[in-house]
């Protein structure tokens, strides 16, 4: 079955595997509010709109530009699946199918500056983290004496020892202590008597 559809092999070679303004403007739609300055900006047939980069509807914060029916840029908007072609054109341009917008193209001097501000955030917090995992690291060296203070020990706590009375295992004084114990045990019987 024949369909009428668009296709091209050149998506994979350059220039579409950049990212790019294709310099082919669009007829504007009704719904866009255009500036007031747009009248030096077109064409008298107004199809130059959305070729080079430039806030080309009111509103518009950064410049765009249309990249293309298919396009690698990774921002592209602005072609829902229910205007696939665009009906505004009137005669042999209506059924032009629409091109993606994109900002990539555009505001390289922004986007670096907004690279370099997060680039500079991110290095602001990796030197923050590394401070507070420094600290925490040198926090726990106090711990890992203690704990090698006590499996040097051999899981113990350590217990100072004092002698509290002396034992002496001569057998004079074993004599001694027998004799005295002897004594005592007679001087209790005859008491008894």
């Amino acid at each position: 079955k024949k369909r009428d559809a668009y296709w091209t092999e050149d998506v994979c070679n350059p220039p579409m595997t950049t990212c790019s303004c294709t310099h082919l403007g669009m007829y504007p739609r009704d719904t866009y509010k255009l500036p007031s300055n747009i009248d030096s900006l077109l064409w008298e047939n107004k199809l130059n709109f959305g070729s080079y980069c430039e806030n080309w509807r009111e509103g518009d914060d950064l410049q765009w530009c249309y990249v293309g029916f298919d396009s690698n840029c990774v921002d592209k908007f602005g072609r829902g699946s229910d205007d696939y072609y665009s009906t505004e054109l009137g005669g042999d341009l209506r059924g032009t199918p629409l091109q993606f917008k994109s900002r990539l193209p555009c505001n390289n001097g922004s986007q670096e500056k907004a690279f370099s501000n997060a680039q500079t955030y991110c290095l602001f917090v990796i030197y923050a983290m590394v401070f507070v995992f420094g600290i925490e690291m040198c926090s726990k060296l106090p711990v890992m004496f203690m704990l090698h203070l006590f499996l040097a020990h051999r899981c113990a706590d350590t217990v100072v020892v004092e002698e509290q009375f002396e034992v002496s295992w001569t057998d004079d004084e074993w004599e001694l202590d027998v004799e005295e114990d002897g004594k005592k045990g007679k001087d209790d019987k005859d008491g008894d008597d």
